[in-house]
């Protein structure tokens, strides 16, 4: 049995020890307990998740970095990268503003970023 096994295992037990002295598990009296054994226990308040940063405020540092990585750290709003290779970004397109494409590019099948389409 590995640590982590070894905890959740002592926890139920705990569990089970609180609800055999005190008929159920309350969270305010192990608090209470772990006090007394000289321990700050607070109870755990859910997380929020953090929004994405706006892509726009950002294309300065973006230019040549991984676009894969930027799809899915940034939010992108109306705004679509560019991109010469299918890896880094080279540029942005603002998609609002103009409906036709750049010249060049075709949009991903995701339509999450525009991709250059070389001639032959």
């Amino acid at each position: 049995m590995d640590p982590s096994e070894q905890l959740r295992e002592l926890a139920e037990s705990l569990k089970v020890l609180f609800e055999e002295k005190r008929g159920n598990f309350r969270k305010d009296d192990f608090i209470t307990v772990a006090g007394l054994l000289g321990f700050d226990a607070y109870e755990k308040m859910p997380s929020h998740k953090a929004p994405k940063p706006i892509a726009k405020n950002y294309f300065a540092d973006m230019v040549g970095i991984n676009l894969k990585h930027s799809l899915e750290t940034y939010e992108w709003e109306e705004w679509r990268p560019l991109t010469d290779d299918g890896i880094t970004i080279s540029g942005f397109w603002k998609s609002e503003k103009t409906k036709e494409l750049p010249t060049d590019y075709a949009m991903d099948a995701s339509g999450q970023y525009l991709r250059r389409v070389h001639k032959k």
